[in-house]
């Protein structure tokens, strides 16, 4: 079992947040299921610097080509129109 997002050593690790260590014992069960879990970043910072790290380097752009954000988005509008455009009109 890969227990990566709960080891110490990592930099920036579940292990790490501290209402983990306080108020849930380490028990990363109880962290994940609570409903605090990921609507801040006070509760859950180690969840709020994986975020941050995906935007940044989604958003960011090479030279001239389009940033990875960009690129998923020209891929999910072309799949989506395709996919009005083959879909049977509603209501008959």
């Amino acid at each position: 079992m890969n227990q990566g997002a709960i080891n110490q050593g990592i930099d920036y690790s579940v292990a790490k947040d501290p209402i983990f260590q306080e108020q849930f014992g380490n028990n990363l069960n109880a962290y994940l299921k609570s409903d605090r879990f990921g609507k801040t970043r006070e509760f859950s910072p180690g969840l709020w610097h994986f975020i941050d790290t995906a935007q940044y380097i989604l958003g960011r752009s090479v030279g001239n080509e389009p940033s990875p954000e960009q690129r998923i988005a020209s891929v999910l509008k072309t799949a989506f129109a395709s996919a009005r455009q083959e879909a049977p009109a509603s209501g008959t």
